[in-house]
């Protein structure tokens, strides 16, 4: 076993990379801490081994693990986990931490989990990482018991045949006092084999583990932390008198007694207990969101949609409230209040389409006598709804009768609701619900799929019939309020939950990360030029740079995120290389003026070329400006916004056709971009692939010299994808070879 598993282990060795560091440990849980770490914060690169597919390099599912036996004569309450992270590309991936009780040594089979983490979302592009990882249960160790902490991520393989990502593990070489172990199903490891045995005894994991020993009990009248209030018998019931639960909330600074008593002990633990920063940070929004209605207007009838700019209209009595969970809310009356989203195509998601709705709600029974009463509604294309007997969920799709949720749920308290519909599988659909970042009830799966579009307006707090009336109206309050075109991930519903009162992250654009697809021996895939702040038009306006010879095209200059109307936007990226395989151009935009209909985006580039590369209209058809096709298939109207990658190798032009700029790129080695006359840009990235002039030319100078050799030299013997000229997974002597045969200019 051990020779299989060490083939599939090298592969990654060298994948990740990073500056050694310690980025800020976050603020620990409990006070009794245990490490079998020297050094507990300290991530060295390129140094952790896990299971992983050679080309392109993925990670398969990986457990890294250490024992400890602490010989104690009391229970130990784990709280959290502190671990590192190495690195981690190729999008946001959730990790968890496991629990075991056993033998480390022995069968896994054997092994009993006694917990599981909330799954921890390590964000793409991390690199020498602390995180910390709680506990949705209480974990207790019997006394004298031997506790197996595993870090365990999944395979990161996709199911759609793209490339995957490589999640890592941090670890260094200092001290420890117990060895650290590794499982990979995948590479043969179907046990916890010790890293020592895979001829890696200095792979130490980075891993600290934080609780209570021996918890005291909680007394009735005691002062709950400095200042604070006092625990009496009325902020008490039997299911209190559990240590792990009520020790950390009544003693530890900041909660105090501050909490909701009737609710169950394990349930208060999760919401109290488990998130000790009092200052919750924001969560970054998912990617694919259509539409999200934040409600942090001041004042005013227009309730401003921050994806798309499909802005709604408060009507009946709807109003702010300071009932706020982010920022400011909505609240309804329970009988015409509402928000009137006019109709959309980007909120229609059709007959096979997925979609997701979440929203934080404060539901009254006393204002909702009907039978369901609407979150949100597009009559007869979708309906997210609330069941005032207990604050059940449920929705109506396609014009369908209400399928949902009915357990019981504490009414006039703000909870985070979320419905996810998948129809990814032939005549099928499955509808899973969630309160509070967890499920709630078990998958409803339906025989056929629903048809997502209508003509119907979207409505906020109520529903609107064909015939214009109001229909299942809600009472309470509402707040962000987001439609997604597919099915969010269990982690990142958690995520959102676990911000509160943050909320998603303001000033922060749709994610799309344009996904580059391009592969050469050598190549490299990466952002080396950019402009303006990816703000969301709410930051400052930052200046936009023309070159000298585009300078003179644009009348009016505009710089990101103006807001002038009859204005050129005209910005110049500059010293591109000369041997681009693939280049992707993410931009945001957002229509100013009335006259933006017949907006375009241009390309030039002004070195000795022809000045206009390529142009389009934004927008579509309408708006008097004639019927046209257009970047988007909808009109351009005021206050629309829109994020979209460009790929430049195969832009539409009349007729159906496409045309390639990448010839005009390498040659000029310029890109000048051109927005005219009513739309602003929130920022612009290019996202490229480069090839290798030729073989062995390693740093791209246009010549194999002596640099490049130094290079493939430096990484003999591993995996280096740009000195592994034959893509064999190793640098060899037949890379050396190929190198020497291509001495001197590429040719």
């Amino acid at each position: 076993m051990t020779s299989h598993l060490w083939a599939c282990l090298a592969s990654i060795a060298v994948l990740a990379s990073g500056a050694t560091g310690q980025p800020g440990t976050p603020e620990p849980c409990g006070g009794d801490h245990f490490s079998q770490s020297t050094d507990a914060s300290t991530i060295l690169p390129r140094h952790t081994f896990q299971c992983a597919t050679p080309r392109p390099a993925v990670t398969l599912e990986n457990g890294v693990a250490r024992s400890f036996d602490l010989g104690a004569s009391a229970p130990y309450v784990v709280l959290c986990v502190e671990f590192g992270i190495e690195s981690s590309t190729g999008g946001d991936w959730p990790v968890v931490v496991n629990i075991y009780a056993g033998d480390i040594n022995g069968p896994f089979e054997d092994l009993t989990l006694l917990g599981t983490s909330e799954p921890v979302l390590v964000p793409s592009g991390a690199r020498g990482t602390m995180m910390m990882a709680h506990f949705m249960d209480v974990v207790e160790i019997a006394p004298g018991a031997p506790m197996i902490v595993e870090l365990h991520t999944d395979s990161r393989v996709p199911d759609d045949g793209t490339r995957g990502g490589v999640t890592i593990f941090g670890s260094n070489a200092a001290g420890e006092s117990g060895p650290t172990f590794l499982r990979a199903p995948s590479c043969s490891a179907t046990g916890f084999v010790p890293m020592a045995s895979l001829g890696s005894p200095d792979v130490h994991v980075v891993m600290t583990v934080m609780g209570i020993l021996d918890p005291p009990p909680v007394p009735a009248g005691e002062v709950c932390g400095a200042g604070g209030a006092v625990c009496g018998a009325d902020h008490e019931t039997p299911g209190c008198f559990n240590d792990a639960c009520c020790s950390p909330v009544c003693f530890e600074d900041p909660f105090c007694c501050d909490v909701a008593w009737d609710e169950p002990c394990v349930a208060r633990a999760i919401a109290i207990c488990v998130p000790v920063d009092p200052l919750p940070q924001c969560a970054p929004p998912p990617s694919d969101m259509v539409a999200w209605w934040r409600f942090d207007e001041a004042g005013g009838p227009t309730a401003y949609e921050s994806v798309g700019g499909r802005n709604g209209t408060l009507g009946g009595g709807a109003a702010r409230s300071p009932n706020a969970y982010v920022s400011h809310s909505i609240s309804f009356d329970g009988i015409d209040d509402r928000v009137t989203v006019p109709n959309h195509p980007s909120l229609n998601f059709g007959l096979h389409g997925s979609m997701s709705m979440d929203a934080w709600v404060w539901h009254d029974p006393a204002l909702n006598p009907y039978t369901g009463n609407s979150i949100v509604s597009k009559f007869s294309a979708y309906k997210f709804m609330t069941f005032p007997v207990g604050f059940g969920l449920h929705v109506h799709l396609g014009g369908s009768g209400p399928m949902g949720c009915y357990k019981v749920l504490p009414t006039k308290a703000w909870k985070h609701v979320t419905v996810t519909i998948d129809q990814s599988v032939p005549n099928q659909c499955t509808i899973l619900f969630y309160v509070d970042g967890l499920p709630f009830g078990t998958p409803n799966v339906q025989p056929q799929h629903f048809n997502l579009s209508s003509n119907d307006p979207v409505l906020i707090g109520s529903s609107l019939t064909p015939t214009q009336a109001i229909n299942s109206p809600y009472g309470g309050f509402i707040d962000e309020v987001e439609l997604f075109d597919r099915v969010l991930t269990p982690a990142e519903i958690m995520s959102i939950y676990q911000a509160g009162v943050a909320g998603k992250c303001r000033c922060t654009p749709p994610v799309l990360e344009c996904p580059l697809t391009v592969s050469c021996v050598g190549g490299k895939n990466y952002v080396p030029f950019d402009g303006g702040i990816a703000d969301d038009f709410c930051g400052a306006t930052e200046p936009a740079t023309p070159s000298a010879a585009l300078a003179p095209l644009c009348s009016n200059p505009q710089d990101f995120d103006s807001t002038l109307i009859d204005g050129t936007f005209c910005h110049s990226l500059v010293g591109l290389p000369s041997n681009i395989a693939e280049a992707k151009l993410e931009i945001r935009l957002r229509a100013n003026g009335a006259g933006c209909c017949n907006d375009s985006l241009s390309f030039q580039a002004t070195g000795g070329f022809p000045a206009l590369l390529w142009s389009s209209r934004i927008g579509s058809d309408g708006g008097g400006c004639g019927g046209f096709p257009g970047l988007v298939p909808w009109e351009w109207t005021p206050g629309t916004m829109e994020s979209m990658c460009l790929d430049l190798a195969n832009l539409p032009v009349t007729g159906g056709a496409t045309t390639n700029l990448l010839p005009s790129l390498n040659a000029t080695q310029r890109l000048d971009i051109h927005v005219q006359d009513d739309t602003a840009v929130d920022f612009v990235r290019l996202w490229i692939t480069t090839c290798p002039p030729c073989s062995g030319d390693i740093n791209e100078s246009g010549i194999v010299d002596a640099v490049d050799l130094a290079g493939l030299l430096a990484n003999w013997g591993t995996d280096d994808p740009a000195s592994d000229l034959d893509g064999d997974g190793i640098v060899s002597a037949p890379d050396l070879a190929t190198l020497l045969a291509n001495w001197g200019p590429c040719r």
